[in-house]
């Protein structure tokens, strides 16, 4: 009989030893805690680099429009169009336009858009002769870092590339895009020669 008591006193220690220990459990939950947390962090970054990719890609586009469209010349409206250029309004907003010369200057001179610099610049152009195709805005927490207030210009009709100041571009047109949450930064490089990259 005894022999029987202990070996029932062995199957009931047994099974008061399934489960899991405090230790074990604490261990547990700081493993599933700390992935958990590492997960959040990814996927975070992640949107935000998701987010400042596509304002880069967007702004690209916006380039790419007004370099098309100076080569393309759809003129609908049968204006004298001088070129396409895209215009940073302020830190969030920006323009596509395209600036055209009046019939009667076009009378008097045919070759207006390629002598006069004022018809090469959003900034330098009479508010008149300045038609806006599109607006865009930037997303949340995105900003532009350079060249705020600031164009570049395709001229019409071989689309060669003209600064701020309506001058022939002779360096590269650097656009950023700053995402001010994590200090992210992405560029749209126009080259003087007119590839975007």
């Amino acid at each position: 009989m005894i022999i029987h008591s202990n070996v029932k006193n062995k199957k009931t220690n047994k099974n008061l030893n399934k489960g899991f220990t405090l230790i074990e459990l604490v261990v547990s939950i700081a493993m599933v805690t700390i992935l958990s947390t590492v997960v959040l962090k990814i996927s975070r970054f992640s949107d935000t680099h998701k987010s400042l990719t596509l304002a880069r890609d967007e702004v690209r586009v916006a380039v790419r429009m007004a370099q098309n469209s100076s080569l393309s010349i759809p003129n609908p409206e049968q204006k004298h169009i001088c070129g396409y250029g895209l215009y940073i309004e302020d830190n969030k907003t920006y323009n596509v336009f395209y600036t055209y010369i009046s019939d009667s200057d076009f009378s008097d001179n045919p070759n207006t858009c390629q002598e006069e610099a004022s018809y090469r610049s959003f900034n330098l152009v009479d508010s008149a002769q300045v038609a806006e195709i599109s607006s865009r805005k930037l997303g949340d927490a995105l900003i532009f870092t350079s060249h705020i207030g600031e164009s570049i210009f395709f001229r019409v009709p071989y689309s060669e590339l003209f600064g701020d100041n309506g001058e022939l571009l002779a360096f590269d047109f650097v656009i950023d895009i700053q995402n001010t949450n994590v200090g992210a930064t992405k560029s749209v490089t126009i080259n003087n020669v007119g590839k975007i990259e």
